[in-house]
C-alpha cells in the first residue's frame, strides 16, 4: 500500500524548496514556501518526500529507504513499545523489544498474560533479522530461582542484548495492591531467553517514591543502567540500592534525581553514582566497544555530580549528554537550552555512528547547540552530532519549514543501510486537526543535511504510541506502537488498537 501525497505548485526538486506538508486522512496534502535550517539536501538532490505518486525515487534508494519485511502483533487491550535493541553478535541478528501490555499479548504463536488484574505488565519479545523465530516472555515471571518481580503495574522501559544475555529495566509496584498509594521501584533483570529458567538474576532499587530504571546499555561484560529516584509529594525521600553493599541517597521534596549504575555478570554493582540539584529525566543510553557509556536526557534546575561538578542552571528543560567511563567517572558533560522559559530541548534517543554520537529529540524557542542559535516557533525535531570529546559537529532542525506541519519530536535514530542516519519522527497536529500528524522517517547524510522525508502513515490516537529505530549490522530496524495502518503494511493488516509493529529497512 502506498500513500499518495499531492505536492503543491512551486515545489522544485533540485532547488531545495519544499514547504510544510499538510497530511490529510487518505494521503492528500500540499506544500509551498521556503526550506529552513537543515532542510537542504546534498549536491545532487533536493529534499525529497519519499514514496509518493508525484516524485517516486528521484534521488535513488539511498535517500528513500523502504521497509522490507514487517510484522504487526497485538490484542484489543493495547500494547506499548518503550525500547528496541539489536544483538548483532547473534546468528542472523536478533531484535529485542520491551514495553507494556494489559490482559494478554499475542506474539506469533505465543501468548503471555498479566494475571487478570487489568493493569500494565512488562514483556520481553524478539524476532530474528528475517522476521522469524518469535519469542515473548513476561518480564515479571517467576521461576525456580527467582520470585515474581513485585506487583503490577510493571513496565519495561529499556532493553539491551549481547550474546546470549538480555537486560530489561523498568519499574514495578513495590507495595501490596491493597494499599491506596502506589510505590514504584526500579528494576534490572537479566535473562537468558534460550534457557528453561530464563531469569538469570534480578536487582531492584528505590524508596517510598516513584523510582524507575529507564535505559540500559551493554559495556563489555557489564550493563550500564540509568534511572531516576523520585519523592513522596511534600517529603524528602530516601532510596537505597543493595548490591555487594547498600548505598542510600536522599532526594529533597519536589526533586527527581538521576542515578547511574554498573552491574556485572553476577548482578553486583561495582559503582553507583547519584546526582542532585533539580529534576532530572534521563531518556536513553548507549556504549562504545572500549567500555564507556553515554547517557542523554533533560533536566530543570541543576545537575550536580558526586564530584561537585555541575551543569548550568536550567530554568526550563535543558538537554544534556554525558560520557561515563567504565569506573563510573564522568569524562565530560554538555548541556543545551533551558536558560529561559520556552527555550527547551528534550532528547529521546542516542546512538553511536562511526565513533560519533547522534542524538535526537525535540526543541522549541531558541536553543544554541554549539553552532549558533536555532529557532523553532513550534516544537520541532532536532538531530545533533557530537564527537568523542563532546564537541558539536553539526545540528539539524526538522519542522514546518522542512515539511511537517504542526509539532514534531525525534523519537529514534539509527545508522542508515548505506551512509548517514535515519531519524524517526512523531508528528502531532498543533491545532487538533490532521495537519502533520503521523509517523515520518528522515534520512540525513553524514554532514547532517536532510535528504528525504518519508511519510509512513497517519497517527491515530497519540496516547501511548511510539516510533523507535535500532541499528543492525547491515540495515536499521523499526519498532512501533501504532493504532493506524502504516504505508508499508499489507492490505490485510487490521489494527485492533495500539499494536506492536516491527520491520526491517531494505538494504
Amino acid at each position: 500500500m502506498r500513500v499518495a501525497l499531492s505536492l503543491g505548485v512551486g515545489v522544485c526538486l533540485l532547488g531545495g524548496c519544499l514547504g510544510p506538508l499538510e497530511v490529510k486522512e487518505g494521503g492528500s496534502g500540499g506544500g509551498g514556501g521556503q526550506g529552513g535550517a537543515g532542510g537542504q539536501g546534498g549536491d545532487t538532490c533536493a529534499v525529497e518526500f519519499c514514496h509518493t505518486a508525484a516524485i517516486e525515487g528521484t534521488c535513488g534508494p539511498k535517500v528513500c529507504p523502504s521497509v522490507g519485511w514487517n510484522l504487526r502483533f497485538g490484542d484489543a487491550a493495547n500494547q506499548g513499545v518503550s525500547a528496541i535493541a539489536v544483538d548483532t553478535t547473534a546468528p542472523n541478528e536478533r531484535i529485542y523489544i520491551t514495553g507494556r501490555y494489559r490482559g494478554t499479548m499475542t506474539f506469533g504463536p505465543q501468548v503471555v498474560s498479566e494475571g487478570g488484574l487489568g493493569m500494565d505488565d512488562a514483556y520481553l519479545a524478539s524476532v530474528d533479522g528475517d522476521g522469524f523465530g518469535t519469542m515473548i516472555l513476561n518480564v515479571g515471571m517467576s521461576d525456580l530461582q527467582d520470585p515474581a518481580l513485585g506487583y503490577v503495574p510493571r513496565v519495561g522501559l529499556g532493553v539491551s542484548a549481547e550474546g546470549s544475555f538480555v537486560y530489561v529495566v523498568g519499574s514495578h509496584r513495590a507495595n501490596e495492591p491493597v494499599e491506596p498509594e502506589i510505590n514504584l521501584d526500579g528494576f534490572v533483570r537479566r535473562f537468558d531467553p534460550s534457557s528453561l529458567q530464563p531469569v538469570e538474576w534480578t536487582r531492584t532499587f528505590g524508596g517510598a517514591g516513584p523510582d524507575k530504571a529507564v535505559a540500559v546499555a551493554p559495556v563489555g561484560s557489564y550493563a550500564f543502567v540509568a534511572g531516576t529516584l523520585g519523592t513522596v509529594p511534600g517529603y524528602a525521600t530516601e532510596a537505597s540500592f543493595t548490591c555487594d553493599n547498600t548505598v542510600a541517597h536522599e532526594v529533597p521534596a519536589g526533586e527527581e534525581h538521576m542515578v547511574l549504575a554498573q552491574y556485572d555478570d553476577a548482578g553486583q554493582c561495582p559503582w553507583i553514582r547519584a546526582f542532585s540539584g533539580g529534576t532530572h529525566r534521563p531518556t536513553a543510553a548507549t556504549s562504545n566497544p572500549v567500555g564507556d557509556a553515554y547517557v542523554t536526557g533533560s533536566y530543570v534546575g541543576l545537575l550536580v555530580g558526586q564530584d561537585g561538578n555541575s551543569l548550568p542552571t536550567a530554568n526550563d528543560d535543558a538537554a544534556f549528554v554525558m560520557k561515563v567511563d567504565i569506573t563510573g567517572n564522568v569524562v565530560w558533560s554538555v548541556a543545551f537550552g533551558g536558560l529561559s522559559a520556552g527555550n527547551r530541548a528534550v532528547p529521546r534517543a542516542i546512538t553511536l555512528v562511526d565513533g560519533d554520537l547522534r542524538v535526537t529529540g525535540s526543541m522549541s524557542g531558541t536553543v544554541d547547540f554549539g553552532t549558533g542559535p536555532i529557532v523553532a516557533s513550534t516544537e520541532s525535531t532536532f538531530v545533533l552530532a557530537l564527537d568523542e570529546s563532546g564537541t558539536t559537529r553539526w545540528v539539524t532542525r526538522i519542522g514546518e519549514a522542512e515539511g511537517i506541519a504542526g509539532m514534531s519530536r525525534g523519537t529514534g535514530v539509527a545508522r542508515a543501510a548505506y551512509d548517514g542516519i535515519l531519524v524517526a519522527i512523531d508528528g502531532t497536529a498543533s491545532d487538533g486537526g490532521d495537519a502533520g500528524q503521523g509517523a515520518f522517517v528522515a534520512n540525513l547524510d553524514d554532514a547532517g543535511r536532510l535528504r528525504s522525508l518519508d511519510f509512513l502513515g497517519m497517527g491515530g490516537d497519540p496516547a501511548g504510541r511510539s516510533l523507535l529505530l535500532g541499528s543492525g549490522s547491515s540495515a536499521p530496524y523499526l519498532a512501533a506502537a501504532w493504532s493506524a495502518k502504516l504505508r508499508f503494511e499489507p492490505a490485510e493488516a487490521n489494527p485492533a488498537g495500539l499494536d506492536v509493529i516491527l520491520g526491517k529497512f531494505a538494504p
